[in-house]
């Protein structure tokens, strides 16, 4: 058995959390005016679709195969997109899906401090062989600036519906931002042990019943960006967790905030427009 549950699917999924609010694309995180692209706000806002800068990543091993589900993605320009980097684990063909718009994926970019063995640093970027077309279903997330403060705010976080074959339709649940002695103190009450330390590159969200699970990896966990009501910003991707919402311990996240500085270092060196995602 593995120390941590990773949250990438598995074709033997089998999930034990259970979540009690239930979006389709006519609900919505806030009601806000978000403008069609001519006249794009910016990032962060919401209008007609609950999670409008969420994707998801297809995976086939070779043409012969049906893409499978693999993990979940955020839009942060119209060509780039975050994801955990345990994610891309696997050499094949990937495709990323909107909706009904499926995308050919032009190259990803794992942090170079990634390790498999711990997940530290679960970040990557991809690349898209074409924009995608920012209208009120498809838009940006912002991604917060280094050092943002976490201290007691409730967030949002996508995760699939299991009671659907396709993965077509989505589930918000609202979890809050875990104190990291809190988490860590839930983590090693688990198999993990007393001695388990957590990577600084991790946050931990989650409450009772409410907790992301296997095929969740890589998607955002979203919050209010404070000052600015109705817009929000990436705290933190899926990465991994103890089980699917068991015995209260926490989901473990990506802290993206730390990452933003290697985000616009990317970004930079691939020619793209780092203020899409600010604010």
């Amino acid at each position: 058995m593995d120390l941590f549950d990773v949250r990438k699917y598995q074709s033997n999924m089998n999930c034990t959390g259970y979540f009690d609010v239930c979006c389709d694309a006519s609900k919505t995180l806030a009601e806000t005016s978000t403008e069609l692209p001519r006249t794009f706000k910016g990032c962060g806002y919401v209008k007609n679709h609950p999670f409008p800068w969420f994707g998801m990543l297809y995976y086939q091993a070779d043409i012969s195969q049906r893409p499978k589900h693999k993990c979940g993605i955020s839009f942060i320009h119209k060509e780039v997109a975050l994801t955990a980097a345990h994610c891309l684990d696997q050499n094949g063909i990937w495709t990323v899906r909107k909706d009904k718009t499926i995308i050919n994926i032009k190259r990803t970019i794992s942090h170079p401090s990634y390790r498999a063995t711990n997940l530290s640093n679960d970040i990557a970027l991809i690349i898209l062989d074409k924009p995608i077309e920012l209208t009120d279903n498809m838009g940006l997330i912002c991604v917060p600036p280094p050092n943002t403060a976490l201290n007691n705010i409730s967030c949002t976080v996508s995760t699939l519906n299991r009671n659907l074959d396709d993965f077509n339709q989505i589930i918000l649940i609202e979890i809050p931002i875990v104190p990291k002695q809190t988490c860590l103190n839930k983590l090693r009450s688990t198999r993990l042990g007393d001695f388990f330390q957590l990577h600084y590159s991790f946050l931990c969200a989650g409450s009772e019943n409410q907790d992301t699970c296997e095929g969740d990896g890589g998607s955002p966990l979203v919050c209010p960006i404070a000052g600015q009501p109705g817009r929000f910003h990436q705290t933190g991707i899926v990465s991994w967790g103890i089980g699917c919402a068991e015995n209260n311990v926490p989901g473990v996240y990506v802290n993206v905030a730390l990452f933003r500085d290697w985000i616009d270092e990317v970004m930079i060196e691939n020619g793209f427009d780092i203020h899409s995602y600010r604010y």
